[in-house]
């Protein structure tokens, strides 16, 4: 199981033109995105062990996360990336998520895709 946290959202003029985010905003977003990923992945592992399933987690930060994905696949010779569509109802449903659309165009392993 992989959870790829992105880097820390930086746009030109978001909150004030000329603003850099210092060391301390760049600490806490980090800390931030680390203790989430961890009980995204800790819930997880808990719910695949419940199954009887051996599942092993990966924080990815600072990645995007298609590519992460896809990494993390090819470093442990991964034979099946599972990941879900966002589950959208009406027109919406026709549509992947983009990070599941960009890891079933250039995942060289077979990709599952749950809704």
């Amino acid at each position: 199981m992989v959870t790829v946290t992105e880097r820390f959202p930086i746009y030109a003029g978001a909150a004030g033109p000329g603003w850099v985010p210092g060391p301390d905003e760049m600490a806490e977003y980090d800390a931030g995105q680390k203790e989430a990923a961890g009980k995204v992945l800790a819930d997880a592992k808990v719910a695949a062990d419940k199954l009887g399933v051996d599942a092993e987690t990966l924080h990815v930060p600072d990645a995007q996360p298609a590519e992460a994905i896809i990494a993390a696949a090819k470093d442990r010779d991964c034979s099946l990336i599972a990941m879900s569509s966002h589950g959208r109802r009406g027109i919406g449903r026709l549509l992947l998520g983009s990070q599941t659309s960009e890891v079933l165009a250039h995942s060289p392993v077979p990709v599952l895709v749950v809704r």
